[in-house]
């Protein structure tokens, strides 16, 4: 129903929508999704990754995604792995006033996603 009403309310296209909703479902209440994973975080690629964790629901990745947050299309260039990595696992330290919740995700999920993103440079 959350994906209707946005697609309809907000005239999104439904994969943008449900990376919505994906993003909203895994901030509201992480012990929950944490809970219920059904493959190993450490077993699944950066791409699936982002998409388990709704990373396109805000940020743009390869031209495509949201636009709540900055797009991730040559973020290394513009701010260094260092920094990237840090605003993927503590994203209140780079910026005490992020709307990015912090994940808890762990060292190999956010080399997992840094992979990914770096292959899109």
């Amino acid at each position: 129903m959350i994906v209707t009403h946005m697609r309809v309310i907000a005239g999104l296209p439904g994969d943008q929508a449900r990376e919505i909703e994906a993003f909203l479902r895994a901030s509201n209440n992480p012990p929950v999704r944490v809970a219920i994973r059904k493959v190993p975080s450490a077993e699944l690629s950066g791409e699936q990754l982002l998409q388990q964790y709704g990373c396109r629901g805000c940020h743009q990745i390869g031209g495509s995604g949201g636009t709540i947050g900055p797009s991730l299309d040559g973020v290394f260039a513009r701010r260094g792995e260092a920094w990237v990595r840090t605003q993927i696992q503590r994203p209140k330290e780079n910026n005490p006033k992020t709307i990015m919740p912090e994940f808890g995700l762990s060292d190999a999920e956010v080399s997992g996603i840094i992979s990914v993103l770096m292959e899109r440079k």
